[in-house]
């Protein structure tokens, strides 16, 4: 996969993990999330501050 190639892919990973989150596959999601947020540029604050609230909601459940 792309991810694969590249890991800093960020918008590759957010992609992915909404894809897991719609599909039932909280573990992966929150995995890609958080890997996510570990390489998505600062000057993106919106996506970083989705990504992880999306960390804490799948985390509750």
């Amino acid at each position: 996969t792309a991810i694969s190639l590249n890991p800093n892919l960020y918008e590759a990973i957010y992609n992915l993990a909404i894809l897991q989150e719609h599909l039932g596959d909280n573990e992966e999601a929150v995995e890609n999330f958080t890997k996510f947020i570990d390489v998505v540029p600062r000057s993106h604050q919106n996506y970083l501050q989705k990504a992880k609230e999306k960390v804490n909601t799948l985390n509750k459940n």
